[in-house]
């Protein structure tokens, strides 16, 4: 290996291979490929639906996945790590030969400038510091983005730095951070899969079955959702859980079963509305 400091070309040659080898990867590929069918699925099934916005989180954040994002016409937006080496958009010099630069000075990101700062509040003791900046990443080829960081500072003095960006330059912070948000709905609809409609136990493998499951424990998943909204109006309690109501129904239906073992008369519907407005003692308990 030769000594001394890397030329600017071996540098650049080690970015194109760095680039290339995240492309050649099966997680890359898979991405590329269920994005851009899934917006095709989209387009046919809604004519008049326009997707503007790709969010991702940390893993995403690479200048692959905004390639792919500019391609279908897209706007990305991400998550970025606490040590990332943001830089400022350098200022033209008149008069000055050469090829003008691109990165300016580097950003202090626990030493922001005030000027940046959009909001700050006391939430519990801690407080939160919203700021919101152009700037440019090296790994990103120099894009411009829409940089929005949140510092937190708790009892202790402790400080924790989170760090999103866009390269959609209108978005204003808390429109982006909304954006983010909505993320993780997505996975607590997995998690909820997982947990309650046995989308981590079960046991297909051919195509058509696996498909049906998939798109069945999900079915599930909203039709749940949908009757918690509900639930949660009925019986006041607004932290009520996919849990909470599996075990309402289940009461319910074994309710039905004995009254129909114990051949009750049902013929005034008397017992089917008594069980309809059942509530369990386990829910009852933790209200």
């Amino acid at each position: 290996m030769p000594k001394g400091r890397p030329k600017k070309e071996d540098k650049a040659k080690e970015n194109i291979t760095k680039q290339e080898t995240e492309s050649a990867t099966t997680s890359f590929r898979v991405f590329k490929e269920l994005f851009e069918s899934s917006l095709l699925l989209l387009k046919k099934t809604i004519a008049s639906i326009k997707i503007t916005h790709l969010v991702a989180d940390c893993a995403y954040s690479g200048l692959n996945y905004l390639q792919i994002a500019l391609e279908n016409s897209c706007f990305l937006i991400s998550k970025m790590k606490s040590t990332v080496a943001l830089y400022e958009p350098a200022q033209s010099e008149i008069g000055k030969r050469g090829r003008p630069k691109t990165y300016g000075n580097k950003i202090d990101l626990q030493n922001i400038d005030q000027k940046y700062l959009k909001k700050q509040e006391e939430k519990q003791g801690n407080i939160y510091k919203y700021y919101q900046f152009e700037a440019l990443n090296k790994s990103l080829k120099g894009a411009k983005l829409n940089i929005v960081v949140l510092i937190v500072i708790n009892k202790n003095g402790k400080i924790s730095t989170n760090i999103w960006f866009s390269n959609d330059l209108q978005l204003n912070y808390d429109t982006l951070l909304q954006y983010y948000s909505l993320r993780f709905q997505i996975e607590f609809h997995f998690r909820d899969a997982k947990q309650h409609f046995g989308f981590s136990d079960f046991k297909n493998y051919k195509e058509q079955n696996l498909t049906n499951f998939v798109n069945l424990s999900f079915t599930m998943c909203l039709l749940g959702k949908i009757i918690l909204d509900n639930y949660r109006v009925e019986t006041k309690n607004p932290q009520a859980s996919i849990l909470d109501l599996k075990i309402m129904y289940n009461a319910q239906f074994t309710a039905q079963k004995i009254i129909k073992y114990l051949g009750i008369n049902d013929c005034n519907n008397f017992y089917s509305k008594m069980i309809a407005k059942y509530v369990p003692d386990e829910i009852i308990n933790r209200l």
